[in-house]
């Protein structure tokens, strides 16, 4: 939820008009989310459930819920196993955002946050805002986490390659 939100912001503050949304499962904490951004030049009127998003960024999870999408895009964690058959047309790319996450310290001891870092590998791929632009939106979203978090996200920038 955390990154659909620096998402949207970053499209914001480079002059998109954008929805962002949560979807929950069961709600506990821990438990598995989808979030989405909407993302378009002029006003987004839509208010429904994306079931065909052209872009997908994994932060962690395996790739089952892949299964059922057919996004063009794909931005995901080294550690997220993608079956064999994916691929083809479409682009996907890797970012160890989980090993840059515990360098960077976010999350806890157990388990780290790669939201960040992947975004930024998000920013580089796509080109369509400047790293300068999620930097602020991460400062205006995160606050007083910024730091560690936009230096995440740096790395992740650096550090992401096309498989």
């Amino acid at each position: 939820m955390v990154a659909s939100h620096i998402l949207a912001h970053a499209y914001f503050l480079a002059g998109y008009e954008v929805q962002a949304f949560p979807m929950f499962g069961p709600e506990r904490r821990g438990t598995p989310v989808q979030a989405y951004v909407r993302v378009d030049a002029k006003p987004v009127r839509k208010r429904c459930h994306i079931s065909n998003p052209t872009e997908v960024i994994l932060l962690h999870a395996d790739s089952e819920i892949l299964k059922s999408l057919n996004p063009e895009l794909v931005v995901v964690d080294t550690g997220v196993v993608l079956s064999k058959a994916w691929g083809g047309k479409r682009k996907v790319w890797v970012c160890d955002g989980m090993t840059i996450a515990s360098k960077c310290h976010l999350g806890s001891e157990l388990v780290a946050v790669p939201n960040t870092a992947l975004l930024g590998a998000y920013c580089r791929v796509t080109g369509r805002f400047k790293k300068k632009t999620l930097y602020e939106a991460i400062g205006e979203v995160l606050h007083k986490h910024a730091k560690d978090n936009i230096k995440a996200c740096s790395m992740g920038y650096q550090n992401v390659r096309k498989i």
